[in-house]
C-alpha cells in the first residue's frame, strides 16, 4: 500500500516497547477476599485486590509503538501522562512505569539460544 506522503516524506522507524505498569494510590482500601467484591461496587476496590492465584489487577504489562528515536524515559514520559489522563487517573491511581532495556525495531535479528533449537 503506497500513501501519498510516501514520495514527500522519509519512512518513520519504529520500535516496540513492553512496560511494566504498577497502580498505585494513597487512597485507604478495604482488604476483601474474592468472594465479597461487588461487581458493581469501586473499582479501586478490585484494582488493589490481592490473590494468590493470579496476578493482580494493579499490575499490568503494556505494549507501546513508538519512533525509534524516543528513549526509554521519554517513553515512561509518554504512558506516564496518557495514564494520568485516562480514568484510572481521574481516579487517583498513581501509574508507577518501568520499560525494559530491550525494545524491539523491526530491522534486528533475533538471538536464539541453545535451549530454543533443542526446543523446536
Amino acid at each position: 500500500m503506497t500513501y501519498p506522503w510516501s514520495t514527500s516524506y522519509k519512512r518513520i522507524e519504529a520500535q516496540y516497547c513492553l512496560a511494566d505498569v504498577a497502580l498505585e494510590t494513597k487512597k485507604h482500601v478495604n482488604k476483601k477476599t474474592l468472594d465479597e467484591i461487588d461487581p458493581y461496587g469501586n473499582a479501586l476496590e478490585l484494582i488493589q485486590h490481592e490473590t494468590t492465584h493470579f496476578r493482580t489487577l494493579k499490575y499490568l504489562t503494556w505494549g507501546i509503538c513508538v519512533p525509534a528515536r524516543c528513549e526509554l524515559r521519554s517513553v515512561e514520559r509518554l504512558l506516564g501522562t496518557v495514564l494520568t489522563r485516562s480514568y484510572l487517573g481521574t481516579n487517583g491511581l498513581r501509574p508507577r512505569i518501568q520499560v525494559q532495556e530491550t525494545c524491539q525495531r523491526p530491522d534486528d535479528s533475533k538471538q536464539f539460544d541453545v535451549l530454543f533449537y533443542s526446543f523446536v
